[in-house]
């Protein structure tokens, strides 16, 4: 990614995503086998939340907002 000064808006929220990606690695083994397009174990604290990795490489999980008419990013900010 080529960075430019100011930074534009798409950098900012490129580079938020990508950060909050690390952690999520960091923070959840199971990320790493939803990337590889795997299921999780059935006794990961995940499971009944129905993770799954958005089209930025965040891992987000669905609920009963699912269901909404609302936008990806309102229901899952």
């Amino acid at each position: 990614m080529e960075v430019t000064y100011p930074i534009t808006p798409l950098q900012r929220i490129q580079t938020r995503n990508h950060l909050i990606a690390r952690v999520q690695a960091i923070s959840f083994p199971e990320r790493r086998r939803l990337k590889e397009g795997k299921e999780i174990q059935s006794s990961s604290p995940l499971i009944k939340l129905i993770p799954y990795i958005d089209g930025a490489g965040v891992l987000r999980v669905t609920g009963r907002l699912n269901n909404s008419p609302i936008s990806s990013n309102i229901k899952h900010p």
